[in-house]
């Protein structure tokens, strides 16, 4: 892209978020005289954190036509869907204790707490979405929950990815699958979660394209006649545990609702939860393969072991245990403190080849929020709610014995949320912590090391403004790396002998102008183009599109344009050996728009789109790389569709 259609194309951006504010006022002046019809496909879920066995803050989960068809963001990956990928965000750092290292697969499955979802259900609800597009592509998920009684809920999740690619040796086979239950007696005296989830990642490695120019200068249309560095190397992830979390609840009794209306039935009492001792244990185990039958293809610089294949493997066990006393929140006229207080252990071992390493961690934890000031009104129905209120809290964690004794992390906010027009939150958090095994030790067949690396450590401070009336967020996020961990140009882990400071600001929109949308995420990255983190400077994703609604609102329809665009940086490589991107200075990648033409439609339950993603391909160059040696796919039709049984 030239320079002038690069400022051309960012000006305009810029342009419609700033025109956005008055044009979002003269929309929002003009309201609709009969109301919508209402989504009987509505349901709720919730995060652990948001449980407590007096109350659950229920999430509204909806059944939107809008970015329907954008069913997996684009990030800095290998072209095909479900392989290894990279968010371009700035990374966090992992919570004290022990951690293997980077895993560029947990864009997919149930197996990352951040997932772990808990649903609350009227009637039996399912929720199939399928996804079909060229070269075999297949991706489904099937969520299915169900209440059996009032205070009982088991759910079942499925997701699968699978795809050939359109280049030689992109073939891949993911599967996961996910229960979940939560569960409160009537007296509200006991409480459980549980959550049991297994991920299996089966992905072929290529290694990337052998010779760049067939692709750049389009010397050879069939991509599967390209050469490849590697014809028959393999990865294997697999990762299956159980997660469970029980609550002994104490507080005063008040009278329970009775079954039996007749006088002489016996009246049972509950308890107004007020504070308890929870009981929270995880097991997981998690197994790392890298398999290659021809070792002496060129590709790998080291041999150490076996020259006729490559078998490197890693094991996981890990056991997560705590045992805490929680004084629960309350919210309403009378609000109070909420306070957590555990002690966590953490014990387990990894064998990789030769190595064996095992773990164990003493460490205390504790948690404090309190609801200054509430403005809304608090729900105790099953759709619990809160409409407003300011609150700022304190959490952190320290391992005072064991293998990673002195690290720690420890976070704050302040956030006045769900007021009538705004939110605003301030936040601050510091991490510091042993590095993580796999930048330590590793032995394989092409790579060995034995580090001894200092604390790694991590400050963030940020603040983040909503306005609801004009559907617009702002951001603005400080970050300051203590002797970053990488890999270096030859694929070897390195540490910064020193701090890196970041900083990135961002802003994301919603512009309705009658008919017409335009969505926007909008984000700059502030850190020189040496730092041992690369990220483009500027990252934009849009979405222009009409909005439709036909047949008396029973239909809805839309179609239009989503763009994803990112500056030009020196991007990092993939090593398939070690499933981990590496810094190279040798060439700048981006500075390309992504360009998908779309339409969806939705008829009640139903949500179908049909979608021409990269629809600019070879109109605009043969540069489209988000990974050195690893072009993006060229033009592909794909056709999806979601169905919402709630019955």
């Amino acid at each position: 892209m030239s320079p002038f259609v690069r400022i051309l194309f960012i000006s305009f951006s810029l342009s419609l978020l700033c025109l956005s504010a008055s044009a979002q006022k003269k929309s929002n002046d003009k309201k609709d005289s009969l109301p919508p019809p209402v989504d009987s496909t509505k349901f709720s879920s919730f995060k652990a954190e948001h449980f407590t066995p007096g109350f659950i803050f229920l999430q509204p989960r909806e059944n939107k036509l809008d970015v329907f068809q954008d069913y997996h963001p684009r990030h800095a990956g290998l072209g095909n869907i479900g392989l290894a990928e990279k968010p371009l965000l700035f990374p966090a750092l992992p919570e004290p204790g022990f951690n293997r290292g980077k895993e560029y697969f947990d864009f997919f499955g149930y197996d990352n707490a951040a997932r772990r979802t808990f649903f609350q259900v009227q009637r039996p609800y399912t929720r199939v979405m399928a996804v079909l597009g060229q070269r075999l592509e297949q991706v489904m998920e099937i969520t299915h929950a169900q209440n059996f009684g009032k205070d009982f809920n088991l759910a079942f999740g499925f997701s699968r990815i699978r795809s050939t690619g359109f280049y030689l040796r992109q073939q891949d086979n993911n599967t996961a699958v996910s229960f979940t239950s939560n569960y409160r007696s009537p007296g509200r005296r006991y409480a459980m979660l549980a959550n049991l989830y297994w991920k299996s990642v089966e992905a072929a490695e290529n290694g990337g394209i052998r010779n760049a120019s067939l692709f750049e200068l389009n010397e050879q249309s069939n991509r599967q006649l390209i050469g490849v560095n590697l014809a028959s190397a393999e990865t294997f992830v697999r990762r299956r545990g159980v997660w469970l979390k029980q609550y002994w609840s104490f507080g005063p009794e008040t009278e329970a609702v009775k079954k039996d209306t007749t006088a002489t039935a016996k009246k049972k009492m509950a308890i107004q939860p007020r504070w308890g001792f929870y009981l929270e244990t995880g097991i997981e185990d998690r197994d790392f393969a890298y398999r290659d039958e021809d070792p002496q293809s060129g590709f790998y610089q080291t041999i150490y072991r076996d020259t006729n294949e490559t078998r490197d493997s890693t094991h996981l066990v890990k056991v997560d245990n705590a045992f805490g006393w929680q004084l629960y929140n309350r919210f309403g006229r009378k609000p109070r403190l909420g306070t957590k207080l555990a002690l966590r252990q953490q014990f387990g071992e990894l064998k990789n080849d030769t190595i064996y390493t095992s773990f164990s961690d003493w460490m205390g934890e504790g948690r404090i929020e309190f609801p200054i000031f509430l403005t809304g009104a608090f729900k105790r129905a099953a759709d619990s709610s809160i409409t407003g209120y300011f609150k700022a809290g304190a959490e952190g964690r320290y391992v005072a014995a064991g293998t990673h004794a002195g690290d720690f992390s420890a976070n704050g906010w302040i956030a006045a949320t769900k007021l009538k027009k705004m939110s605003v939150q301030l936040l601050a958090d510091w991490t510091r912590r042993a590095p993580e095994w796999l930048y330590m030790h590793y032995s394989g067949n092409h790579y060995r090391w034995w580090n001894d690396f200092a604390q790694t450590g991590l400050m963030r401070a940020g603040a983040e403004i909503e306005v609801f009336p004009w559907k617009l967020k702002l951001g603005a996020l400080w970050l300051n790396y203590e002797r970053p961990l990488y890999f270096d140009s030859l694929f070897l882990p390195a540490q910064l002998n020193g701090n890196l400071n970041a900083w990135t600001v961002y802003a994301e929109h919603h512009l309705q102008l009658g008919w017409f949308n335009l969505r926007s995420d909008i984000r700059y990255h502030g850190l020189p183009d040496t730092a041992v983190i690369r990220l483009p400077a500027l990252v934009l994703r849009h979405s222009l599109y009409a909005n439709i609604e036909l047949f008396k609102k029973a239909l809805r329809l839309q179609f239009g344009v989503d763009v994803f665009y990112s500056s030009s940086y020196f991007a990092d490589g993939y090593n398939p050996n070690l499933a981990q991107f590496y810094l190279q200075d040798e060439k700048k990648f981006g500075d390309y728009p992504f360009m998908d033409a779309w339409v969806s439609m939705k008829i009640k339950p139903v949500r179908i789109f049909i979608k021409m993603e990269h629809a600019n391909s070879g109109l605009m160059g043969y540069t489209y790389y988000m990974v050195p040696l690893y072009p993006q796919n060229d033009r592909a039709l794909k056709l999806g569709f979601s169905w919402v049984f709630n019955d």
